[in-house]
């Protein structure tokens, strides 16, 4: 039997992404101590109250929706309905300042002139259809006791079917 790996970083996608995201963290940091105009204990205190909202409020609820939802979600599914939810999310999470119309002035009407509600409500509906057209490829694919029918599995049960 393999003994877990304790070590921090251990593949390569943790390591790449350490490489390019230091630098840019370090080139962050550099930029804000090093601006006139900025306040360093308003800039802290940002950095601090979104780090505990992350740590403490956002982590904890998406892992209970997920442990709840994997719950009931069949296993064709599981991988295609965190894609749509993590697409859908990260969509809201852009477009909704654009929604809100935050920053938007009279003496500029052009500036925030379209229906960005009904574009981001259109690009989740995308992402759903896609989402549900990948499960039910996915479910093609797979016999009814988990087992993935695609050729690399033609030798026996997949190595991701319990067991």
């Amino acid at each position: 039997m393999r003994r877990p790996s304790i070590v921090l970083g251990g593949s390569r996608a943790s390591w790449t992404g350490l490489a390019v995201g230091a630098p840019v963290m370090v080139f962050a940091i550099v930029g804000v101590l090093g601006a006139d105009e900025v306040e360093i204990g308003s800039w802290g205190r940002w950095v601090v109250s979104a780090a505990l909202f992350h740590d403490l409020l956002l982590v904890p609820v998406v892992l209970l929706v997920g442990a709840g939802l994997h719950r009931i979600v069949p296993d064709s599914a599981w991988v295609p309905l965190r894609w749509v939810l993590l697409t859908v999310g990260s969509l809201v999470l852009i477009g909704l300042p654009f929604v809100r119309r935050y920053g938007y002035q009279e003496a500029n009407p052009t500036a925030l002139s379209r229906q960005y509600g009904t574009g981001l409500a259109r690009f989740c509906a995308v992402v759903g259809v896609v989402g549900i057209g990948w499960w039910l490829m996915r479910r093609r694919r797979t016999t009814p006791d988990g087992n993935d029918l695609t050729e690399a599995s033609a030798i026996g049960p997949s190595p991701r079917t319990k067991p």
